[in-house]
């Protein structure tokens, strides 16, 4: 392969051609345009250096003619024949030489080809550039440093981290009958021998790698993702690794599918191919390995570290600034030229790289559109003007009573069911515990019951989204920026198992950039008295503390909690038994932030007793004495006995001579019960501090240990598998938010788990009598299957073991819970429009700089669709299956304003529904107006709104599509702008 295929081929990769049989991401985004860069890159490229060397030596040609006329001139005045003077000679041959097109030089076009080649390879990096940056060829890395103190880099800075665990866990996809899951998991001789400085691999498990169950047509196929072992290193060498593997793997299912004769019916389409199109499940091999091996991160600026990177490049590398003076020391002139169409060319694909990455950027910081919107809530927080009517739909509905008997095993049928002994009053312990969820109610249902609140928003005391964080964190920003009070998390560890997917060679730039993106989000949420905590072990635990260092300041470091996590040694460990995790604490401002104390305990109070019947209530006694030497502080005392003391050798006494004097006075020394022993102090009980000061080691018989968290999720869900391996216990989270927050504070934890945290504000509220409210973020299915369950569970009641209430003495509480639209579910919407190719003028300039956002701009929102905002539709994956699923414009609006919602209203009007949100901005009163606008009749609907709203109440009016409403605002316009964050 010669330089220049070597470079279009490398061209291809970084265009994604090498994946064009992919039809997700990004991938499928290219493909739409594949014709248009594949010319950019065989042609125009090509092209493009052509004309800049031909302008080059025509250039060369001017410089030598101006030359050739001035030797003339000067020959002309000496009157001497300049033919026969060297110099025009010489400058003749060279001009011939220029003259002639086929004698440019071909190793001048060979070093141009293989230069830009050197520069794209050493930062491309399967999907996602990387800062390589060199001081020059030889192997010698240079990073980005500004004469800081201490400068905390790592390679993926600068960069979002995209990916989940959802689809490496477990992948999955259908035809008509059968599921296909691709499972993951851990091979036994790599569970505590992971490299993450090797490259990793999915390889089919090497046992019982397949099952399919007939009757619920269901086939599990098992992968572990693992190195490579010595044998299969030899068997895979210097080939295209992973693509190797996968067609061993497919051609292994092939024949196991082929054997499995009664099946064939069911599973003989995997294995379907025909020339035009691989079978479905070698695509579909390919398409997760790909997946899960590619496109880990989006650049921030790559345009911008790009030019950085090749000014640089050009610097060090290719003009060998280094060279000057030695005898490798080249004329400037001969790599001048070369270097001018090197940066020209390269410019030109950078800004090609970019245009595409800023659209994955712009996609991935879009706000997402709110998807599902339900809420949860026990029967009592159902005003009662509608109780009769909600009472009566709900018992009506199977598919709640079905839950309400599962879960709680209460069997309700009748109305009559929730009256105490047939009398006509309700059951006020039924009504506080038995939990509605609107899911299995129509939106009539739920609007009915949101309409009858004065205001939703003081109603509501909990938020669960089930999201990927960031996307949350980022949706939800305006609404609660400077509101969280308190923050616990507990992400991913990092250990190099499946808890986090990372690059390979990269698990702790991946888990860096990870924990970044969201922290620095996680920051700004945070009240101006706020602070966070975030459990982490050994793995990454230095990492995290430099990190937080950089976002929160060091200033605002608080603390290095210790948990002793388990509560006896692990005698399998290799080297010590790790029996505790750390919690790091971080103020937002440690000056602003007041640490709550922790209570005291019956135990720390029955220490102070009360023997000589002081009228000033119990006292413990303490030392007299300190460390230390102070001249003025030691003196004799004379005890009642006749005693005389003087402070231990080497301390004083704590207290000045007159000082203590004044104490004896006021019965504040206790001499003993004989006035014979040393002097010490009565601390009064009446006088301390209402509560204790938090220490930095918890130990497990204050806040529990891992068996004790695992054990509470068994009682309440009643699960033989450890679906979490390292759960936080109820005492522990109970800690935290007793120590960080007050009674009406906002706690967040935005790696939610099994939902521990909304469960520990529940308990502590009932404590304190307070009113927090909780955000809970998770994106695993375990949303529905456990966190979910759990908090539904504890409303119901506070005991359970296996599975099964104990009592029926839970907590009245209402919840709502939401799903979000996804980053792959943003790429999935977007759709080319109608071929404009013919409608441009600078057709470079489009392709290379306006392409993505030109063509697609109707897709990532599409307006036209706010004509009926109760009806839109996005695809988005559900159940590992993609469906076209309504979005909720209201909510996602509520979020992207930051609007508080007072109340929700419905009117039936001119054969549609208008919905009408008021509520708070800050200190601004705010309306915002829904309706269907197709034949619509605007100035019967201007009559409807000003004469039903006081629309002088509200500073600001929103309102979707045309209308006639004076002063009112374009809902299309703030949507777009605020949900692209123009």
């Amino acid at each position: 392969m010669n330089d220049r295929d070597r470079l279009t081929s490398l061209l291809k990769e970084l265009f994604r051609f090498d994946k064009a049989e992919l039809d997700f991401g990004i991938y499928r985004i290219m493909n739409q345009r594949k014709d248009e860069i594949e010319k950019f890159i065989e042609k125009d490229l090509v092209q493009t250096i052509d004309k800049e060397m031909n302008q080059l030596v025509n250039k060369d040609k001017e410089l030598l003619e101006e030359k050739i006329e001035k030797i003339k001139n000067e020959a002309e005045e000496l009157g001497v024949d300049f033919k026969d003077s060297k110099k025009y000679q010489k400058a003749k041959e060279q001009l011939n030489s220029l003259s002639s097109s086929t004698n440019i030089d071909t190793n001048i076009y060979n070093d141009i080809y293989n230069d830009i080649y050197r520069f794209f390879k050493r930062y491309y990096d399967n999907g996602d550039f990387l800062s390589k940056r060199r001081y020059s060829k030889d192997e010698k890395y240079a990073i980005p440093y500004n004469g800081e103190e201490v400068h905390m880099h790592w390679a993926n800075k600068d960069q979002y981290y995209v990916k989940t665990t959802e689809e490496f866990d477990n992948y999955s996809f259908k035809n008509n009958w059968v599921t296909v899951n691709f499972k993951v998991v851990q091979a036994e001789e790599e569970k505590n021998n992971n490299k993450s400085d090797e490259d990793q691999y999915f390889l089919l498990k090497k046992e019982n790698y397949f099952d399919y169950d007939n009757e619920n047509k269901e086939l599990n196929i098992y992968f572990e993702y693992r190195s490579l072992t010595k044998k299969e290193n030899q068997k895979y060498k210097n080939r295209n690794t992973q693509a190797d593997i996968r067609d061993k793997t497919f051609d292994k299912l092939e024949n196991k599918i082929k054997k499995q004769t009664k099946d064939i019916y069911d599973l003989g389409w995997l294995i379907d191919g025909d020339k035009k199109a691989n079978p479905p499940l070698k695509s579909q091999l390919y398409k997760y390995t790909t997946k899960n091996k590619s496109d880990y991160f989006i650049h921030k600026d790559l345009k911008g570290f790009l030019n950085r990177e090749l000014d640089f490049f050009i610097k060090n590398e290719i003009m060998n600034i280094d060279a000057i003076g030695t005898e490798d020391e080249k004329s400037v002139d001969s790599y001048l030229n070369k270097v001018r169409v090197i940066k020209n060319v390269s410019k030109k694909i950078i800004e090609f790289l970019a245009q595409i990455e800023n659209f994955q950027k712009k996609l991935f910081e879009k706000k997402k559109f709110v998807i599902d919107d339900e809420y949860c809530l026990t029967l009592d927080k159902v005003p009662e003007v509608i109780q009769d009517e909600i009472f009566e739909e709900v018992l009506n509905n199977k598919k709640q009573i079905n839950e309400w008997k599962v879960f709680f095993n209460e069997k309700i049928e009748t109305k009559d069911d929730l009256f105490i002994n047939k009398s006509k009053l309700f059951n006020e312990r039924k009504l506080k515990n038995l939990v509605v969820d609107t899911k299995y109610f129509n939106n009539d249902f739920k609007e009915k019951l949101l309409d009858s609140y004065n205001n939703v928003n003081d109603e509501i005391k909990g938020l669960m989204i089930n999201s990927e964080n960031f996307q949350t964190l980022n949706l939800i920003m305006e609404k609660y920026k400077g509101k969280v009070k308190a923050i616990f998390i507990d992400p991913p560890y990092n250990t190099g198992g499946e808890d986090f997917v990372y690059k390979d060679n990269y698990q702790h730039s991946s888990w860096l950039t990870m924990m970044e993106n969201r922290l620095k989000l996680a920051s700004k949420l945070m009240a101006n008295n706020g602070v966070v905590f975030i459990s982490i072990d050994d793995n990454e635990h230095s990492n995290l503390k430099k990190l937080c260092d950089e976002i929160f300041g060091k200033n605002n470091f608080v603390s290095n909690i210790i948990w002793q996590k388990k509560y006896s040694p692990q005698n399998d460990a290799r080297y010590f038994s790790d029996n505790h995790d750390f919690i790091l604490a971080y103020a937002k401002n440690k000056d602003n932030w007041d640490i709550n104390l922790l209570p005291r305990t019956e135990e720390m109070d029955e220490r102070y007793k009360n023997p000589d019947n002081d009228p000033r209530g119990p006292w413990k006694s303490s030392d007299l004495s300190v460390k230390r030497v102070t001249p003025k502080d030691i003196y004799e005392i004379r005890t009642p006995s006749g005693r005389k003391v003087l402070p231990p050798q080497g301390r004083s006494w704590v207290v000045s001579e007159e000082k203590f004097e004044e104490m004896v006075e006021d019965n504040r020394i206790w001499f003993g019960e004989d006035g014979n022993n040393v002097p010490s102090v009565k601390r009064f009980l009446s006088e301390v501090k209402d509560g204790i000061t938090p220490m930095t080691i918890w130990t497990y018989e204050e806040v529990g240990h891992n068996q004790e968290a695992k054990q509470e999720l068994k009682a309440l869900l009643n699960e033989e598998d450890d679906v979490f391996d390292t759960p936080k216990t109820l005492r522990l989270i109970k800690r935290i938010l007793r120590i960080a927050s007050n009674k009406n504070d906002i706690v967040m934890d935005f790696f939610a788990g099994s939902g521990t945290t909304g469960h520990a504000c529940l308990d502590l509220n009932e404590e304190d009598d307070g009113e927090r409210k909780y955000i809970q973020v998770e994106l695993g299915n375990y949303f529905y299957t456990t966190m979910l369950p759990r908090i539904k569970k504890v409303m119901y009641s506070k005991e359970w073991k296996d599975g099964k209430p104990q009592d029926n003495d839970g907590y009245s509480h209402f919840f709502k819970y939401q799903s979000i639209e996804q980053y792959e579910d943003t790429l999935e919407n977007i759709e080319f429009e109608s071929n404009n190719l013919k409608l441009i003028n600078n057709y470079d300039d489009y392709l290379i700089k306006y392409m993505l956002d030109y063509d697609t701009k109707s897709s990532v929102i599409n307006i036209d669709k706010f004509k009926e905002p109760f009806n839109y539709e996005i695809i988005f994956t559900e159940n590992k299956e993609k469906i076209n699923k309504k979005v909720n414009l209201i909510e996602t609006f509520n979020y992207l304003i930051g609007l508080k919602v007072k109340t929700f209203d419905v009117y039936d009007q001119f054969d549609r529904k208008y919905k009408i949100v008021s509520g708070k901005k800050d200190d601004e009163s705010v309306l915002v107006i829904w309706r269907k606008t197709i034949d619509l009749d605007l100035k019967k609907d201007k009559e409807f709104i000003e004469n039903k709203l006081n629309l002088d109440d509200y500073k600001k009016v929103y309102i979707n599509g045309d209308n006639y409403v004076e002063n009112s605002l374009l809902i299309e316009e703030s949507f777009k702008k605020l949900m692209l964050n123009d």
